[in-house]
């Protein structure tokens, strides 16, 4: 499995594009960035769309606008609830007479069009090209999942590998009930917490 990262702002990412296009095992793309230069995640896109192998997006905190994009066009992206997906239409700044005015409009058109065949490709929700036309659309991780048939909803691993990545995990919520039901056979008498167990509840409290 091959590690590669997008973090940041985009403006050239020629050296990941031959990564991906040279890969000779699967790639896992981790996304961190608010967007930049639209070509540059529109061509990122294709190259990942003709790699010879699997490419996974997993997303950080944030991917948006081109960084979204990028990801979208994984064959599989994996994000956490608390994460974000922001999708738009594409921005620019443009100097000239009218004429050149319409033509960059017509150039953004173009560049749409394409995002939105991008976006298209996995979604299970129409309404939400009608939602990018108004402005922004963020969508958290439960909501991406919810959206996109190939994102699924994971949880960060953390550093001391306490809380493994998996699907759908809710380590806070199934403590707590842990502790609800101790609790509930402690006051009916019918179980008593050994020390042991009792230090690593609290231990867990902090998860």
């Amino acid at each position: 499995m091959m590690d590669l990262f997008i973090t940041g702002v985009i403006y050239d990412l020629s050296p990941l594009r031959n990564q991906i296009e040279n890969a000779a095992e699967d790639v896992v793309l981790h996304i961190d960035s608010p967007g930049g230069d639209a070509f540059e995640g529109l061509e990122t896109a294709h190259y990942i769309a003709n790699a010879k192998c699997k490419v996974t997006a997993r997303v950080g905190f944030l991917a948006a606008s081109a960084a979204a994009i990028i990801a979208l066009a994984c064959d599989a992206v994996e994000i956490d609830k608390n994460s974000l997906l922001m999708l738009h239409n594409c921005w620019t700044i443009s100097i000239g007479s009218k004429t050149q005015l319409r033509s960059d409009a017509d150039g953004m058109e173009a560049i749409d069009k394409v995002m939105h065949n991008i976006i298209d490709e996995h979604c299970d929700n129409g309404d939400i090209f009608d939602a990018i036309e108004k402005g922004d659309v963020y969508l958290t991780g439960e909501e991406a999942a919810a959206t996109f048939d190939h994102v699924s909803l994971v949880a960060t691993k953390r550093k001391d590998g306490m809380a493994a990545e998996a699907p759908l995990v809710n380590l806070v919520q199934e403590n707590r009930e842990l502790r609800k039901q101790v609790e509930d056979l402690r006051s009916k008498n019918v179980y008593t917490v050994s020390e042991n167990l009792q230090a690593l509840m609290e231990q867990a409290k902090g998860v």
